[in-house]
């Protein structure tokens, strides 16, 4: 802010095991433009890092939610304490540095907005690798969630539907419950299982006869193995299910087999009502919402994958 003294902010994020428990600050009044302030900031980087005052944070962070709030230009609230501390403006100047194991790492400097990942690809010597699907989901500040999942599972799940090609569309639809399971719950080896949790929360399986625990182990046979025999279902534990395209809504009974069929489009309407669901009881929260993100960055999908450009070599990086 040219022409008025203003304090302007060292910060430094210590992180040990992908956690930052704690941060550092200096502070420094500063008289000029932004532009000016940011090259002071840069230049005093290592000097202050060795006087920075330490603070415990009352809520610690991951990295991931780190680069998640940093998608959304909201990554400086998570050390809101030092402000407090401090009494600073709305909008204090600032420059972020991470410490990762008590070293200093950069490879990247963006503006205190939303991290354009195009942008840092391209710097990276990675341009086109990805589109970012933040950016390409977003219209007027608003975020087009169901349009994002359609495009990225339910897509390939209609169109090998529609080509008849069962087994496959089959998988597709497990994988995306796979992969929005792991968005909800991220790695949990509790039990049941993360896509049976999903299931349960919300899914009405009930109505084409079928339970989550049910689906999970024809899932493990089908997935693996393409067949429907997982150990459970061979020990007796679990009833072996199947699929069919022309079996009656509520399922179907084979005594000859022992297998009870369940209607496969019931099924996509099932899971496609339970997304709507999953995402309607989240509206308004914005933690979750940047755990969404965090998580949903590192999946892969082909509306993403198919359209990567050409990759480029790049000068082996000190910094992370």
């Amino acid at each position: 802010m040219e022409g008025l003294m203003e304090t302007i902010y060292n910060i430094f994020l210590f992180f040990e095991k992908e956690q930052c428990d704690e941060v550092g600050y200096v502070t420094h009044q500063f008289e000029g433009t932004d532009q000016a302030a940011g090259e002071f900031l840069r230049e005093r980087m290592d000097a202050d890092l060795k006087v920075a005052k330490r603070l415990r944070l009352s809520k610690p962070f991951t990295h991931g939610r780190l680069v998640s709030g940093q998608r959304l230009g909201t990554a400086h609230h998570l050390f809101d304490d030092i402000f407090q501390v401090t009494g600073a403006r709305a909008d204090p100047l600032m420059l972020v540095t991470q410490v990762v194991d008590g070293v200093v790492r950069v490879n990247y400097m963006g503006g205190i907005g939303p991290l354009d990942m195009n942008d840092a690809s391209e710097r990276l010597g990675a341009s086109g690798v990805m589109v970012d699907w933040l950016s390409e989901y977003t219209s007027d500040g608003a975020i087009d969630l169901p349009r994002l999942i359609h495009d990225d599972y339910f897509l390939a799940i209609k169109t090998t539907f529609n080509a008849k090609l069962y087994v496959s569309s089959m998988k597709l639809l497990l994988s995306c419950i796979d992969s929005l399971a792991y968005v909800q719950f991220g790695h949990s080896r509790d039990q049941p299982p993360v896509f049976v949790r999903w299931l349960n929360a919300h899914a009405e399986l009930a109505r084409i006869g079928i339970s989550g625990e049910e689906l999970w182990e024809m899932r493990n046979g089908i997935v693996h193995m393409t067949n429907i025999h997982s150990a459970k279902v061979r020990s007796g534990k679990v009833r072996r299910i199947s699929f069919g395209v022309n079996v009656p809504d509520g399922g179907l009974w084979s005594e000859a087999e022992s297998i009870f069929y369940f209607n496969f489009y019931g099924l996509i309407k099932v899971v496609g009502n339970a997304i709507g669901h999953w995402l309607t009881a989240h509206l308004g929260d914005a933690e979750w919402f940047a755990m969404f993100i965090g998580r949903y960055d590192e999946t892969v999908s082909d509306s993403r994958v198919a359209l990567s450009g050409r990759l480029h070599p790049t000068p082996r990086q000190t910094t992370a």
